[in-house]
């Protein structure tokens, strides 16, 4: 089931609040969003509220892509991913996963929805995130031994 990033907002508030020993954040949330959010000022809006919720930790988030098929959906995107990078101006703990130059939204990679990546979508995804994720994994380790 895909998720929004308002449902995982309310996820990464009872974690937090019940642990203490995390290191970092990850977060690949938002492009369901794409779908049910259009106000302009949402992505900066439900940035701002996970990244106050990761109460200062690293937080790595994934920038959301699509297929192509609704225009307005890539114009979503792009937003999204616009205020990804403001975000990262003000936050110093936010590094952004470049999912969208990665993946672009014209190849043959995707389901005909456009929100879905087809299996090898899939396997190229999680090329990508394992990468991320270990040179994430790797900064957020040499940060807590300084």
């Amino acid at each position: 089931m895909g998720r929004r990033a308002l449902d995982g907002l309310s996820i990464l508030t009872k974690t937090l609040d019940a642990r203490s020993d995390y290191s970092g954040v990850v977060v690949a949330l938002g492009t369901n969003d794409l779908l049910s959010r259009r106000e302009k000022a949402y992505p900066a809006w439900i940035i701002e509220q996970m990244m106050l919720r990761a109460k200062g930790k690293p937080v790595l988030w994934v920038e959301v892509q699509y297929g192509g098929v609704h225009p307005d959906y890539v114009g979503r995107a792009r937003r999204f991913n616009s205020a990804l990078a403001d975000a990262a101006k003000k936050y110093p703990n936010l590094s952004i996963a470049p999912w969208f130059a990665a993946y672009p939204s014209k190849t043959r990679s995707w389901e005909r929805d456009g929100i879905h990546p087809t299996v090898s979508g899939y396997r190229t995804r999680a090329k990508f995130l394992a990468k991320e994720i270990s040179t994430f994994a790797t900064f957020v380790a040499f940060r807590s031994i300084r």
